[in-house]
């Protein structure tokens, strides 16, 4: 969130025209690493929580992190086979 604000402000005081297009495409690019590191790092956490923990309370974001890995994956194999970003 701190990069899209200081994105932000760099677009808006930059000397040259404000190209909303472009800003966008920035924009999405950053959102989409964020939450690829986040769905990654969630994904190495919840494995160690999970088999750490005898309980298994953190079954539920294991799940969830596994899911958001497999959509990562499949979104980056689609933008590799669309030239998508």
């Amino acid at each position: 969130m701190v990069c899209l604000i200081f994105l932000l402000f760099k677009e808006l005081f930059a000397q040259n025209d404000f190209n909303l297009k472009h800003y966008l495409y920035k924009v999405l690019k950053l959102l989409f690493l964020s939450f690829k590191i986040v769905s990654y790092s969630l994904l190495l956490i919840m494995t160690i929580f999970v088999f750490t923990n005898a309980t298994y309370e953190y079954i539920n974001l294991f799940l969830t992190s596994m899911l958001f890995s497999f959509l990562i994956f499949y979104i980056d194999t689609k933008k590799k086979k669309d030239n998508f970003f």
